[in-house]
């Protein structure tokens, strides 16, 4: 039986590979940062409200990127208008993505001061408040 090589794709920071339809996925070990644990990918949809400025946006985008000059192992932010073709939103207008070198990094992001204020003004202008917002957190692997 003959197999598809992997297809690659380009994620937010780094390369990685997808398997070919219906080839085997396995999964590596997660990715270990100098730090002593895994990397850390922190993924965040958001529902802005109705007649949220574009300029609002980039402010609080760019307020939560700017975390990184304050945050040791804050590793990179990306962030963005949905843009899918799937329609499978379900409302959600917008994400980020931020990695951090290990969960400690992570956790004192979430802690830092200057995030509960950004984090304050992110949901401010959320559908909802807290309700138009989805976070998910996983350990990156080297495979």
């Amino acid at each position: 039986m003959m197999t598809t090589p992997p297809i690659s794709r380009r994620s937010f920071t780094r390369g990685w590979m997808l398997p070919a339809i219906g080839a085997a996925v396995t999964h590596a070990a997660p990715a270990m940062a100098s730090g002593g644990g895994p990397r850390v990918r922190h993924v965040v949809l958001v529902r802005f409200a109705a007649g949220t400025e574009p300029v609002e946006i980039e402010a609080v985008f760019d307020a939560l990127a700017n975390l990184r000059a304050v945050v040791p192992g804050m590793l990179g932010f990306d962030a963005g208008r949905n843009t899918s073709p799937e329609g499978l939103a379900r409302g959600y207008t917008h994400g980020f993505v931020v990695d951090f070198t290990d969960a400690a990094a992570r956790d004192a992001y979430l802690a830092h001061p200057d995030h509960k204020v950004a984090g304050a003004a992110l949901v401010g202008l959320c559908e909802g408040g807290i309700d138009g917002i989805l976070v998910l957190d996983f350990e990156l692997s080297d495979g």
